[in-house]
């Protein structure tokens, strides 16, 4: 598997739907002692999509991801070392950059 962006155009119609109802978790609420620059994460278990909000405003969205990698995130004490160690590079994702960044 090839791993990199994705156009979002390109997504099947299923993720592209799901993409904006998926529910975020601020990282405030979760139990990891470090937030890095992380401010939020989602995760919709129909479509396997997790999706990742950073305080810059950039969004990242990674596809095909187990729903055990997103459990497990949600209980490190790290989740920004986890990201790097466990998601990026494994999954296909999608950068999105608000205009008013």
């Amino acid at each position: 598997m090839t791993v990199g962006t994705l156009n979002h155009t390109f997504l099947p119609f299923a993720q592209r739907q799901h993409l904006d109802k998926i529910e975020m978790i601020l990282i405030e609420h979760l139990p990891c002692s470090s937030f890095s620059h992380i401010q939020a994460i989602g995760y919709d278990v129909t479509v396997k999509i997790l999706k990742i909000d950073y305080k810059s405003g950039s969004i990242y969205t990674y596809f095909q991801v187990p729903e055990s990698i997103f459990q497990t995130m949600l209980t490190t004490s790290n989740i920004g070392k986890y990201l790097n160690s466990h998601i990026k590079g494994n999954y296909p994702y999608q950068r999105f950059i608000p205009h008013y960044i």
